[in-house]
Parts: C-alpha cells; structure tokens; sequence
C-alpha cells in the first residue's frame, strides 16, 4: 500500500456551486462493509446498494483514495432500506476496525502510546477526509474522544456513519488497553431508534443518543502502565 502523501482534495467539479465544494473521505471508511454484507444479507442486497452509491465500494475499498461523503451515506443508507435492517449502523459497528483504514489508521496504530495515538489523529484528520473533525479532551480524571462529520450528518443514513463511527474509535481505544476495559459512556449525535433497548444491548456501555453535536467516547483516564501517556489536559483542531 502506498501511503498518503496529501490532504483530502477538494473537488470543485463536483460541487452544487463554486461556492460549495463538495466533502470527501477516505474509501477505507467502509472497509469490510462489504463483505459483511454479503454474508449477512445476500449478494443481491450488495449489489444494489453498489448501485444506489453508483460505485462499487468492495474493487477499492483497500485504497488511499476519496469519495463524496453522500457517496458513503448512500451506500448504507441504502444498505438499510434493502435489507430491511433499520439498525444496520448498530450490528455492523463491532466488525469494524481502525486497523483497516488505510494509511491513516497504520499511523495511530503504530503509536507508542494510546495518548500517542489519538494525538497522530487528530493531527493528521485531514489526511482522511475534508470536513470532518477529530478531538481530545481530559478533565478530572475523564478523558471525551470525540469525532464530528457535518458533511456526512445532513445526509439520510447519517444514523449507520455514526454507529460505525463509534465501533472504529472502540477498536482504536482497545488496541492499547486492556480486553476487558468498556467505555463509560458513549454519546451519539442520531435520535432515537424506535427500538431504544437495541442501543443497549449492542453495548455495556451507557449510550445516550441526540444529547450532543458530535460522536463522543468518554471513558475514565487510565493509569500511567497502560500505554497511556503524553496526553494533554486539552488537544483538539
């Protein structure tokens, strides 16, 4: 795999104005979406969402390079629909990791530390799409991981990108802590299904849900051993 070597484009062509450049994202954001759902829903189902998407996501989902996020949105919103899975979002989430998004990914991965890690995130977002916001922030004694897509949240099937979201910022906190560690709580910007008790039984974690303006994974700070150092109190873009 070749790595990134440029910020997220922004490209003018496909705008609905010049004055609205349309934002984009890393195909990796949907690694391993596709296999799922071919063995949970069928062939046909993939097929068809690759059609609503007008992009077949699985020949380049392995590669460093950018689509709409309507494009993203599209696909599992349709994903949805086919299916009949109103909660898609929510039963693909814990397949979902950081270790496949692409260079990105490798980069936090690699880190010496999860303070480390999150902090080559937030630094580097922009090398994975164009619009959305990743963040940090500890206070007495609580640590909120937080990552923000506007481009993606004013799109039908918003509710899928925020679960999935969430399972991938789990899988990152995991890579560096101990297997049995959960989070506190995890704070969703997406109202609330018409089956609530589905939230809960995808999570051991509290799960609150259009509470707040972006994702957020709180969790209680953990001590010095394990892997976590050189956090700072604050650190946000």
């Amino acid at each position: 795999m070749r790595p990134t070597a440029h910020f997220a484009p922004t490209p003018i062509k496909l705008s609905r104005s010049r004055l609205e450049p349309v934002s984009v994202v890393c195909v990796t954001a949907l690694a391993g979406v596709s296999d799922f759902v071919r063995n949970a829903f069928g062939e046909r189902v993939l097929t068809r969402a690759n059609e609503a998407a007008m992009l077949d996501i699985e020949a380049i989902e392995d590669q460093d390079c950018f689509i709409p996020h309507l494009t993203v949105t599209s696909f599992v919103d349709a994903i949805s629909k086919l299916s009949g899975e109103e909660h898609f979002g929510l039963i693909v989430a814990p397949h979902l990791s950081m270790a496949s998004k692409g260079s990105w990914g490798e980069y936090m991965l690699e880190a010496p530390t999860l303070g480390a890690a999150i902090q080559r995130g937030v630094a580097t977002v922009g090398f994975h799409s164009k619009g959305d916001t990743f963040s940090i922030a500890a206070r007495n004694g609580e640590a909120r991981l937080s990552f923000a897509s506007p481009p993606a949240k004013r799109n039908e099937g918003y509710s899928h990108v925020a679960c999935g979201t969430a399972g991938i910022l789990l899988s990152l906190l995991r890579a560096f802590l101990p297997d049995d560690w959960q989070p506190r709580r995890i704070e969703l910007d997406i109202a609330r299904p018409h089956r609530p008790a589905i939230s809960e039984s995808e999570s051991p974690s509290e799960t609150r849900l259009a509470t707040v303006s972006c994702l957020m994974m709180c969790f209680i700070r953990p001590p010095k051993r394990a892997r976590w150092r050189s956090l700072p109190p604050s650190c946000s873009l």
